[in-house]
C-alpha cells in the first residue's frame, strides 16, 4: 500500500516538475514577460509552492521506505529547474531568447511527453536538441548576446535538468 502511495506521489510531482520547466520556458518565449511579470511570477510560486508542500509530505511517506533514490532525485531536479529558471533575472535583453524559440519548444514538448515515451527515441531527440543549442551558442549567441557566458552556465543547467528528467522518467 505505501509503495503504491509513493510511486503515484512520485509520479505526480515529476509531472509538476515538467509543468514548472514548461512555464518557464513559455516565459523565456513569450514577449509579454516583461509587461505581464506578476502574472508568470504568481504562476511559478503556486507551482513552486504546490511541489514544496507535497514533497513535504512525501518526505513522510518516504521515511517508512528504504530506497529514497527516486525522492532524492526529485529534489535534485527541482534545484536545477529552479536554476534554469534563473536566467529570466540573468539576462536583460529577452529578445535573445527568440534565438533559441525552436530549441525550446521543441524540448517542451518532449518533456511534456517524457515518461510515455520510447527511452532510445527520447534520448536521441534530446541529444539533437542539445546539440542545436550548443551549435547556436557556438555560432550566435556567442556574437549576438552582451551576455554569453550567462547562457553557456544555462545550456550547462539544462543539461543537467535533461539527464534528470531521463533518470526520473525511466524509474518511475
Amino acid at each position: 500500500m505505501i509503495n503504491a502511495l509513493f510511486h503515484w506521489m512520485m509520479k505526480r510531482n515529476f509531472k509538476k516538475l515538467v509543468r514548472l520547466q514548461q512555464l518557464y520556458f513559455s516565459i523565456y518565449l513569450n514577449k509579454d514577460y516583461a509587461d505581464q511579470d506578476f502574472f508568470y511570477e504568481r504562476k511559478l510560486h503556486y507551482l513552486k509552492a504546490r511541489f514544496v508542500k507535497e514533497m513535504n509530505f512525501s518526505r513522510f511517506v518516504c521515511k517508512k521506505m528504504r530506497n529514497n533514490a527516486i525522492f532524492n532525485d526529485l529534489n535534485d531536479l527541482f534545484c536545477v529547474v529552479i536554476s534554469t529558471g534563473s536566467l529570466r533575472y540573468r539576462v536583460k535583453d529577452h529578445a535573445t531568447f527568440e534565438i533559441f524559440s525552436v530549441e525550446m519548444n521543441e524540448l517542451s514538448t518532449i518533456l511534456a511527453h517524457i515518461d510515455k515515451m520510447n527511452e532510445l527515441k527520447t534520448q536521441e531527440k534530446l541529444h539533437a536538441i542539445m546539440k542545436r543549442f550548443d551549435d547556436l551558442y557556438e555560432t550566435t549567441l556567442q556574437v549576438v548576446s552582451n551576455e554569453p557566458l550567462k547562457f553557456i552556465i544555462f545550456i550547462d543547467e539544462l543539461k543537467a535538468a535533461i539527464h534528470l528528467f531521463q533518470k526520473i522518467a525511466s524509474e518511475i
